[in-house]
């Protein structure tokens, strides 16, 4: 079944909270939703949701790297992504399946939202992570720099209902 995550249904009204472990039936690490007029949202959360659907964003909470993952393997397809605050920030994007990195993909980050497709590698993951850095980031504030925003991520998860009913054996 396909679906698109966006955190609209999270954030409050002109703030953030940390997205719910059990959020669209996946496990979150370090992912915090921000609404679109939240003042630490930076120019990247608003630009993330201009360009994609609703009033929220997700991003690594604070500032490290953030993850998500399911028990069952799922495709990780795209995602509209920014930088929050830094001129450019690479975006480390790993997929894990039972622990082990199966595929892995880099990208360098605006403040300008764009859409990032994952392509085949990422199609059978149980986890991906998301790491950020910043070449250029302020050695006495690590942090400030390395925020990223996510929006609108598609993923595909096998729908057992579906093919429950159609086992003619179980």
């Amino acid at each position: 079944m396909r679906r698109t995550i966006n955190f609209d249904d999270l954030a409050p009204p002109g703030g953030s909270t940390p997205v719910a472990q059990d959020y669209e039936g996946f496990a979150w690490v370090a992912f915090a939703a921000v609404d679109r007029d939240a003042p630490t949202g930076g120019d990247g959360v608003g630009n993330v949701v201009a360009e994609g659907s609703g009033r929220a964003a997700g991003t690594n909470a604070v500032g490290i790297s953030a993850a998500f993952g399911a028990d069952e393997t799922f495709a990780f397809r795209k995602g509209v992504f920014a930088s929050v605050r830094a001129e450019e920030l690479t975006l480390t994007v790993t997929g894990f399946r039972d622990g082990v990195v199966v595929a892995e993909r880099s990208f360098t980050l605006t403040e300008a939202a764009e859409t990032l497709r994952f392509g085949r590698a990422f199609r059978d993951v149980d986890a991906v992570q998301f790491t950020p850095s910043d070449p250029n980031v302020n050695p006495f504030d690590p942090l400030a720099d390395t925020f990223f925003a996510a929006d609108d991520l598609v993923v595909v998860t096998a729908d057992t209902a579906a093919t429950t009913s159609l086992d003619p054996f179980g």
